[in-house]
């Protein structure tokens, strides 16, 4: 006969067994709790979030995270460090490949164009939303994923080009594409995100792409590619866009005085 204690375990067994396999059927594998991928990118203040989550990976690019600094100003004349910190090996152009900030700059740029490519595969599944909303969600994912290309292009040279959501697997097996189609893939995206984005920005948030914006990077991009690698003499393409920038429309372009670049 079975002591008292085995059979407690005997049936405590037993019972997580059943617990578990009726769980194993009705396992919500997207909870309520937490927003996902699933029933997402539907509504116009869904695809809002999703872009202002775009947003948040320019002001880390560009500013927030260590590669921000390290791998650009870090490196130009505008710097100079007597002590050598983190950015030293990056300032002095002598980095390996076991670096840390490489690493960290090609994983999270490649997150943030994963957030622009969610945002435009959604929009064009999607046939609720306005169509000028539409045009301003679009404009915007492709402006920044063109920023954050314009920074991986610079860092590594040629990298792959990824323009949809893929899976884990199609991550390991994507090929490089060379300098030059990284930056035709960028010219392409500013100069779509320029049709689609309004001159000015929305009063109702400020602070966000124009396609003001876009002809300026464009105009940037265009003089990076007539100099080294590509040498591609397009100065006067590179004029053309950023004198639409100096002449502005309305409240866009340059600001009358320098300084108030700051009053921000």
């Amino acid at each position: 006969m079975l002591n008292f204690k085995k059979m407690k375990k005997v049936i405590y067994i037993i019972i997580v067994l059943a617990f578990g396999t009726s769980c194993a059927d009705k396992l919500e594998l997207s909870p309520i709790s937490n927003k996902n991928i699933e029933g997402f990118y539907k509504t116009e203040d869904q695809f809002y979030q999703a872009i202002m989550g775009c947003y948040d990976g320019v002001q880390n690019a560009m500013l927030k995270q260590n590669f921000s600094y390290m791998m650009t100003e870090s490196r130009s004349d505008n710097a100079w460090q007597q002590v050598d910190y983190d950015d030293g090996i990056t300032c002095r152009f002598t980095e390996n490949a076991e670096l840390p900030v490489l690493n960290a700059a090609w994983a999270n740029l490649y997150n943030y164009i994963a957030r622009c490519n969610y945002v435009l595969g959604s929009l064009s599944e999607n046939t609720e939303l306005d169509a000028s909303i539409k045009n301003q969600f679009e404009g915007e994912a492709r402006f920044m994923r063109a920023l954050f290309y314009f920074e991986l292009v610079r860092f590594y040279g040629a990298v792959p080009i990824i323009d949809k959501v893929i899976s884990i697997d199609e991550g390991y097996t994507t090929p490089k594409s060379s300098v030059e189609d990284v930056y035709n893939f960028i010219v392409s995206d500013l100069k779509l995100a320029a049709d689609l984005l309004p001159d000015v920005e929305p009063s109702a948030n400020t602070n966000r792409a124009t396609a003001i914006a876009a002809r300026g990077f464009l105009g940037k991009v265009y003089v990076f590619r007539s100099g080294y690698p590509l040498n591609k003499n397009e100065w006067q393409l590179a004029s053309t866009e950023l004198k639409a920038v100096l002449d502005g429309v309305g409240e866009a372009g340059f600001l009358t005085n320098y300084s108030d670049i700051f009053n921000i």
